[in-house]
């Protein structure tokens, strides 16, 4: 008998996150030209469309196809399968599949299986009020041949339709499908209607004494301007349902080896995985896990206990480019110094003014949040085993790295930023786009890092009760923690006005001989770009040092509660 973290007992991120990658979508496609509705009604009206005009058509576009890929899937899925309902076909199998579905789906599913016989695959599907398990005709053997086999196979995809992954998934998968189609052919539309007008506009061209290649110039300046914008959002959105939809699959194989199908699951899945072998680099873009992942997550539980580090960079490369949206920001009449107050103070009135910006804020909170989640988790399995100081300290500095280079690349991705980079008349535009990306980075990673790491120290000392950390609690954790990274600010700008004063910098303690600024420092009494990278490489230092720091380390492995563990 081992005794084993009891993973489902933790909040389940994804179908939040799922909602919040559905909504992001519907806002993005309102608010922007990325989906081809703009050049749509100009075309068919002649006459330039407005904002809402155009996020209007594209917000339609979006959901309507949407619907349609939606229910062409369905279609597609049930042509030429001859199903049948299991209870007409096979009594055994019937009755092994009602005791799942009442023990695991709690009697939410019907059963259905094909005639082909050579078949033992089983999916899940959303079909009316009630999800269909579609069973392959083989399994009908394997019932009689190897049933724990067979019972882990139809237990796995019970469990999916117990937590609504078929409405869930479906639903979030089809509107992702949709926003890229939408994205990509924006883009095509865009270089056809560039390509087909070069042959009346290269005469020109040489007549100015230009050529071909400063027109592919002019297109670069025109894609970067139009459709990959995007593009890059459409990454950042693809890592993210990459990571709900293989969560969904390692939660589901859970619940199915909670009752008792463990070793069966890890059997078969160990039989695929000899089938099925996919490079590492296949592993990366794929939605769906390999079974040798889910075979190893289900024999070792140690593989909660790591953090995705990609999944937290994306979203705060989502939550960053989310200012995309912002409304009635002139960014030109802002002065090159303000002050953390002033930032304080400009964001309520921006709020205030402009209904769509609250919007975005919210986004940006609940993009964190669901980090937060993330890592309540990872954290707590680490602290069944016994998590260290240092260890606690790493996954902080990694934290930092992945929150800091998502902000970083989202923001200069943005289309604001693209399109002062395509502004090649202004000096020095690299080092100016530059400055004020790392600044929105710094502070993205800032208050991310500081969530995170109350989550981590919280989340040991959580499992010594029995009740779970939930939503809400994790909701008051976060805005506390907020409030402590604000107060600590003014506790560094304290220490740096200190350490001014004592070598002669002034009260600003970022304005010394010893750490030059670059060519801009965005918020006062906040480090500038240079100072800033020469003070995470001074943090890298530490950490190592730390690392190889001869004493022993604090061991902090939970009292767990009783109720947090199953026994397996």
């Amino acid at each position: 008998m081992t005794a084993r973290l009891d993973q489902l007992r933790f909040p389940d991120e994804t179908k939040l996150g799922l909602a919040l990658l559905v909504g992001y979508m519907l806002f993005d496609a309102s608010q922007t030209y990325s989906l081809g509705g703009w050049h749509i009604l100009k075309w068919l009206t002649g006459t330039a469309p407005s904002v809402q005009q155009a996020g209007g058509l594209q917000l339609f576009m979006l959901v309507t196809l949407s619907a349609i890929l939606m229910g062409w899937r369905i279609r597609l899925s049930l042509k030429g399968l001859q199903l049948r309902r299991i209870e007409e076909v096979d009594a055994k199998a019937s009755g092994e599949t009602a005791y799942l579905g009442t023990r695991i789906a709690r009697d939410r599913a019907k059963f259905f299986v094909t005639a082909n016989m050579g078949d033992t695959n089983a999916f899940c599907m959303w079909a009316g009020r009630t999800p269909w398990i579609v069973l392959g005709g083989g399994l009908r053997l394997l019932f009689r041949k190897d049933p724990a086999r067979a019972r882990a196979i139809v237990g796995h995809e019970c469990a999916h339709v117990d937590v609504g992954d078929t409405q869930y998934l479906l639903v979030a998968w089809h509107v992702f499908n949709s926003y890229a189609l939408l994205t990509i052919g924006y883009l095509v539309l865009v270089q056809a209607q560039f390509w087909l007008r070069v042959p009346d506009v290269l005469p020109a061209f040489h007549r100015q004494g230009l050529g071909l290649p400063d027109l592919l110039k002019q297109n670069a300046v025109n894609v970067f301007r139009n459709g990959f914008p995007g593009l890059i959002a459409l990454a950042g959105l693809a890592f993210t349902l990459r990571h709900f939809a293989r969560l969904r699959e390692y939660r589901a194989d859970e619940r199915a080896a909670q009752v008792g199908l463990r070793q069966p699951l890890i059997d078969t899945l160990n039989v695929l995985t000899l089938r099925t072998l996919q490079p590492r680099w296949r592993q990366l873009v794929m939605f769906h896990p390999t079974a040798d992942e889910r075979a190893k997550r289900l024999s070792n539980e140690a593989f909660w206990a790591k953090p995705d580090l990609l999944f937290i960079g994306t979203l705060a490369f989502l939550a960053t480019r989310i200012d995309e949206h912002f409304e009635g920001i002139d960014e030109a009449s802002l002065p090159d110094m303000i002050t953390f107050d002033d930032m304080l103070t400009f964001l309520p009135s921006a709020m205030a003014a402009h209904p769509l910006t609250t919007v975005s804020v919210m986004l940006w909170i609940v993009f964190l949040f669901i980090a937060v989640v993330n890592v309540y988790r990872a954290s707590a399995t680490q602290a069944k085993f016994g998590v260290t100081l240092r260890s606690r300290l790493t996954v902080a500095l990694s934290a930092f790295a992945a929150l800091f280079l998502g902000s970083l690349l989202g923001d200069l991705t943005s289309l604001g930023q693209l399109m002062r980079l395509s502004d090649v008349s202004t000096s020095q535009i690299w080092i100016k786009v530059a400055d004020s990306a790392f600044s929105i980075a710094a502070l993205t990673a800032m208050a991310g890092t500081f969530l995170l790491l109350s989550v981590s120290l919280v989340s040991s000392r959580m499992l010594k009760h029995a009740r779970p950390l939930g939503w809400s609690q994790l909701w008051t954790l976060s805005w506390w923690t907020l409030l402590a990274v604000f107060a600590l600010q003014l506790v560094v700008n304290i220490v740096a006005g200190l350490v001014g004063l004592a070598i002669g910098g002034g009260m600003n303690g970022w304005e010394v001989s010893w750490l030059p600024r670059s060519s801009r420092q965005d918020i006062s009494n906040f480090p500038s770009l240079l100072q800033a990278f020469a003070c995470f490489l001074l943090a890298v230092v530490a950490l190592q040092v730390f690392r190889l720091w001869p004493g022993r380390p604090v061991d902090a492995r939970a009292n767990i509660d009783a109720s947090w563990l199953i026994q397996e």
